[in-house]
């Protein structure tokens, strides 16, 4: 994980979590990866939202389903994509749901509000959960703060970079989107066009199109990063990541 001591400005976090104790637990995980960052806590989602409505704008939230109050977190995300226009938050400010429990409907429920939000899991994620949602905040506000991307591969710098998670920070189309988030889902195991085309329902004779304005994008990222990593085809296995880092 790189050094945060190069980084050049503070975060606003906004954690909405009902229990005092896990949430203190996190915020110094928070503080000791983000220094200066500045966390505001709330425990129910009303609080948050009476929070924002006098002109609190966060950097980030991170968000519990089951919250004392009357709405669950899952009510707060509804309020923040579709009914927040009277407050100061912008409705694309990024969230990271982070709960104990693991509930399909709740999954079900976060999808339809923004298929974009990360929802992780104590049960998935387990010992490995801080160094994840720390590299997420990473990328999810890499416009914000100015991370140092030294001698990370490529893989993991497309996911600091949060292009699985929010596909504006590459300007990618849906199908490209898609495309990108499947490689990097089987990465190092090479999918074929046929496979591409199938999940998600497009033409595969659209593929090499996709690809090659997919890896045109990710040039433009890497400019002067000397990081020639792209989307490579195998002949006869199929597309993969790959490049001198891999």
């Amino acid at each position: 994980m790189p050094n945060t001591s190069t980084i050049t400005n503070n975060l606003n976090i906004l954690h909405i979590e009902d229990d005092v104790d896990y949430r203190e637990d996190w915020d110094m995980v928070l503080s000791e990866h983000f220094p200066g960052c500045v966390i505001t806590g709330k425990r129910s989602a009303e609080a948050a939202i009476k929070l924002v409505e006098n002109s609190y704008s966060p950097d980030i939230i991170i968000l519990d389903i089951r919250l004392s109050g009357t709405m669950d977190g899952v009510d707060f995300l509804h309020w923040l994509r579709n009914d927040h226009e009277a407050s100061s938050l912008s409705s694309i400010t990024p969230v990271i749901i982070l709960s104990g429990f693991d509930n399909q409907f709740d999954q079900v429920r976060i999808h339809q509000i923004d298929d974009r939000v990360s929802v992780l899991s104590n049960s998935i994620n387990g010992p490995d959960m801080p160094d994840y949602v720390v590299s997420l905040i990473k990328g999810l506000t890499s416009h914000v703060v100015n991370y140092p991307i030294c001698g990370e591969n490529f893989k993991d710098y497309l996911q600091r970079r949060s292009i699985v998670l929010r596909r504006n920070n590459l300007g990618l189309t849906p199908s490209e989107y898609g495309i990108l988030q499947q490689l990097l889902r089987s990465h190092p195991t090479p999918t074929s066009s046929a496979n591409l085309a199938i999940n998600l329902g497009i033409a595969p004779g659209s593929i090499p199109v996709h690809i090659s304005a997919i890896n045109n994008k990710i040039v433009d990222v890497y400019e002067n990063r000397n990081q020639p990593a792209q989307i490579r085809n195998s002949s006869g296995y199929g597309y993969y990541i790959g490049g001198s880092n891999q």
